[in-house]
């Protein structure tokens, strides 16, 4: 006799790449407090933030994976004041 084997379903995960890495816990942050609003009762997403320079990248992007990019773009930051007239930054 045959035994099936019975796997897990895939896990979803929601892969996020911040635009900065110091906006990564504030991005976690934002998105674990909305996200069971719209996700269904008992459904778990993992989320794994991914620096924008990560190899891995690639492979997410090469699986065919469906990828939002944010109309959102973080603040520049301030110049401090003592580099308000230089061009250099």
């Amino acid at each position: 006799m045959l035994r099936r084997r019975y796997t897990d379903a895939p896990k979803q995960i929601l892969v996020v790449v911040p635009l900065r890495s110091s906006d990564t816990q504030a991005v976690l942050d934002s998105l674990s407090s909305h996200l069971p609003e719209i996700l269904p009762n008992g459904f778990y997403i993992d989320i794994w933030p991914v620096p924008a320079s990560d190899p891995k990248l690639e492979a997410i992007r090469a699986a065919r994976c469906t990828i939002f990019i944010s109309e959102e773009r973080p603040l520049e930051a301030r110049k401090p004041w003592w580099k308000f007239w230089s061009d250099n930054g």
